[in-house]
């Protein structure tokens, strides 16, 4: 950038250069002579590299300070870090959904005040955690973001009078912009606070769980087993099996949260702009870092080696009346008032605890003297599993489908049925019920397929999709629904291939059906991800974000934000007229409106840019 602004010359520039790739060289094979007596890491730079080129290394410090150096350096580095421990964070949440699958049928007692409150699914447990790191996640990327931010440039504290270019030097390093005051710029530490906090936050969500399996190791829960390697023996009783590494998380915690309070500490008094303190910064920033990063890679190996105890877990949870509340559901959905339903089976569980028995070992007619409304149903809601499946609720513990998407299109149908009868709906008088068309894309196309065969719809559009999707190609044609239908795929589509699912869809689904294949389109030409971020896609999104390395550690994920993205692939704004113009088309002559499918055949083919393959079932 000095060169380039005329501030030092291009024989400087080059001399600098080829000294700075010996420097580097030195440093890297670890035969660079670090000198106390220089003070600091830019200065023996700079002398090293006077050694090598002469008078142009003196130029080296042309317009900056170590005050921005400083506060430059600290930045990129941190930068760096964030995106370190945001992979950790997903391979430990990758770590943790792998054991939650294994045990998405294992019950154990969920607690309140460590008392047994009600059964929940082990495995929805540990997807508890999951959710947790996945907001320590989301406030690292924010805080990456205001980390990458160029300093340099504004010299001492007062800027400098070269005509520098800061804004090139902060693209040249990946930065998303620049500060825009000297003073602040210099004495900020905001950003290794806000760092700090978020570490604090997440080395307490590793604390909480560490907690919790050390109570699910003790003998009281005898829950989990750890693998050895986590775990000593101890040095006079032969029979423990102490744990360890989730011991030490514990206390680590207190340790980045203390950082935390000294940096809070260091800044509260300081008065513009550099001051000294500001050094003191460093060491309980880098071990901030160390310590989170250390501690999530530990755990991505612990938590694969959790040993579950089912049988102990579900003992447990018969323990406690947990299915208490579901008893009183249960009177609730007989008509009962919940605080008289609370009363009647607070009594049973009185008269359970008597008699050293759980609820569902009452017998009906005991039952029946706290409310005549039990009847011999109810042992059905008493039993762990049914109490688990009965949490059929988005977020909740059931282990099967909840809310799922064709439920949801269908109730979205009856409330939009509902308000445009409605004259004071807003869609009152607006909503052709009568004439219903399903539309889909991708996953939503499934839907849209598992939806159709409500009497209400009278055909569907399946885009980029098929029955087929993530299924036995075998076992699909079967369960397809008896009404007009349009297909449409990406001929290039490497998500949801053509030739493997849309086009067997087609072929398997009673007529009449149509099927249009675009030449050059890939997954994402069906919907508008391509088109976020100027462009870029939502892949570019992520990587502006800071979000690269994360998808880089998922590579599926990336290939899905990229089909139909990047180039040779058709541009959305190419693709969109031909779905417009089909599926309009094709519903107009669903219904009539136009007597002659205009625009739907072979012939209109030629009218649109690129290829498209028409093929009809009448």
């Amino acid at each position: 950038m000095l060169a380039a602004v005329g501030v030092i010359s291009a024989q400087d520039l080059a001399d600098i250069q080829r000294g700075m790739a010996q420097i580097r060289a030195e440093i890297e094979s670890g035969a660079f002579e670090w000198k106390l007596a220089l003070e600091d890491v830019h200065l023996n730079i700079e002398a090293r590299l006077t050694q090598l080129v002469g008078d142009a290394g003196k130029r080296l410090h042309t317009g900056r300070s170590r005050n921005d150096q400083v506060a430059t350096d600290v930045r990129l580095w941190l930068r760096d870090e964030i995106d370190a421990i945001g992979v950790l964070l997903v391979e430990l949440q990758r770590a943790l959904v792998e054991v939650a699958e294994k045990n998405a049928e294992v019950i154990l007692p969920g607690f309140t005040h460590l008392q047994v409150a009600q059964p929940v699914s082990f495995g929805h447990h540990l997807l508890a955690y999951v959710e947790m790191f996945s907001r320590d996640a989301e406030r690292l990327a924010d805080v990456r973001r205001r980390t990458n931010r160029l300093p340099l440039g504004s010299a001492a504290l007062a800027g400098t009078s070269y005509p520098l270019d800061r804004e090139r030097v902060a693209k040249t390093l990946g930065m998303e912009g620049v500060c825009q005051n000297s003073l602040d710029a210099v004495s900020d530490r905001d950003f290794a606070i806000e760092f700090s906090a978020a570490a604090s936050l997440a080395m307490i969500h590793v604390s909480r769980f560490s907690e919790e399996l050390v109570l699910w190791m003790s003998q009281n829960f005898g829950f989990i087993d750890l693998a050895d390697r986590f775990c000593t023996g101890s040095s006079i009783m032969p029979q423990k099996k102490n744990p360890d590494v989730p011991e030490l998380a514990r206390g680590k915690t207190g340790r980045v949260v203390g950082h935390l309070m000294g940096l809070l500490t260091l800044m509260k008094g300081q008065p513009l702009a550099y001051n000294k303190d500001n050094q003191e910064d460093k060491e309980p920033l880098f071990d901030t870092v160390d310590t989170l990063k250390d501690t999530l890679r530990i755990f991505c190996e612990l938590v694969g080696g959790i040993v579950v105890k089912r049988e102990a877990m579900e003992r447990a949870a018969l323990r406690g009346y947990a299915t208490a509340t579901d008893l009183a559901d249960y009177l609730v959905k007989k008509g009962l008032p919940f605080r008289d339903a609370h009363e009647a089976v607070a009594h049973a569980v009185k008269v359970a605890i008597q008699q050293g028995v759980d609820l569902a070992e009452l017998p009906l007619a005991t039952l029946q003297t706290f409310n005549p409304a039990f009847d011999d149903d109810v042992f059905a809601v008493l039993t762990l599993r049914g109490s688990l499946n009965a949490r059929n609720v988005l977020g909740g513990t059931a282990s099967g489908d909840r809310a799922d998407s064709v439920d949801d299109l269908l109730q979205t149908l009856d409330l939009v049925t509902a308000q445009g009868a409605d004259t004071s709906s807003i869609l009152g008088g607006h909503v052709d019920t009568e004439h219903v068309v399903a539309v889909g894309h991708s996953a939503g196309g499934g839907t849209v397929l598992g939806a159709a065969a409500d009497d209400r719809i009278d055909g569907y559009v399946s885009l980029a999709s098929g029955a087929l999707l993530g299924a036995d190609p075998s076992a699909a044609p079967a369960d397809l629904p008896n009404k007009p239908s349009f297909f449409m795929g990406g001929a290039v589509d490497a998500v949801v291939p053509v030739a493997e699912v849309t086009e067997p869809s087609f072929q398997a689904v009673p007529t009449p059906s149509l099927l249009w294949v675009l030449d050059g389109v890939g997954h994402n030409g069906f919907d508008d991800f391509c088109t976020f971020g100027n462009g870029t896609g939502i892949i570019g999104v992520a990587e502006a974000s800071g979000l690269g390395e994360l998808l880089n550690a998922q590579p599926q994920l990336r290939s899905l934000g990229e089909d139909g993205c990047i180039p040779p692939a058709v541009p959305v704004d190419e693709t969109f007229p031909m779905i417009r113009h089909g599926v309009t088309a094709w519903i107009r002559a669903l219904f009539g409106i136009d007597a002659d499918p205009v625009g739907l055949g072979p012939d209109f083919a030629d009218s649109f840019a690129e290829p498209v393959d028409i093929r009809e079932r009448p």
